[in-house]
């Protein structure tokens, strides 16, 4: 009998020391635990909401390292026009005619879509002269910029294609207080050291041409 009762509270004892261990745990399972700082988050290169000119121009390159067609769609106003070089104009005509004329925002987009895809690409990479970087306009509402720039592409086999020239931007500033490409000039490089190479202007007339 003097076994059974010691035995007893000696069980009574362990439960309570159960019970205990478990409040302990689950009040530390519940504790709020601090938010990992914003500036640690990692990730790749993103989109910016365009509330200042210069993001424009890096929402280009970002999306088009990122190859992604909706984003690189939303840079450009309704009226968008890109103008090429004369000299592709004359050099693509005779293989493709019209090729460079008449571009507005729905030929950007349709060339964009095939020039981005996944399947045919495989990586791009488009950096430009920051030295040699030109701002000729930059009012409330518009800014006017010349880059010379080099894109590099490359396809699923693994072939790289590099086209340089000197791009104009003219930028306008809409209605929704967000800035948009309105037009976009193409030249061909300056430098005899760039021979050889296409244009930018030149890469899209020969997509257009064999959608």
């Amino acid at each position: 009998m003097f076994f059974e009762r010691d035995g007893g509270r000696d069980l009574l004892v362990i439960r309570a020391c159960v019970l205990l261990c478990l409040c302990l745990a689950s009040c530390d399972a519940f504790t709020v635990r601090d938010a990992v700082p914003p500036e640690q988050a990692t990730g790749p290169a993103t989109i910016v909401t365009a509330y200042e000119p210069e993001l424009v121009i890096s929402n280009l390159i970002n999306s088009l390292e990122e190859k992604d067609v909706f984003e690189y769609n939303k840079l450009f106003a309704a009226d968008f026009v890109f103008i090429a070089d004369p000299s592709d104009v004359i050099d693509l005509e005779s293989y493709y005619p019209g090729a460079l004329s008449d571009w507005d925002m729905e030929v950007e987009q349709e060339v964009a879509q095939r020039l981005l895809d996944r399947g045919q690409t495989a990586n791009i990479l488009l950096s430009f002269d920051h030295d040699a970087e030109d701002v000729t306009e930059d009012t409330d509402s518009t800014y006017t910029v010349q880059e010379d720039y080099r894109l590099r592409v490359v396809d699923q086999e693994g072939v790289l294609e590099s086209h340089v020239g000197t791009a104009i931007f003219y930028l306008r500033l809409d209605e929704d207080g967000l800035w948009y490409i309105r037009e976009w000039q193409d030249f061909r490089p300056v430098s005899d050291a760039e021979d050889g190479k296409e244009t930018w202007g030149m890469l899209k007339g020969e997509i257009r041409a064999t959608i």
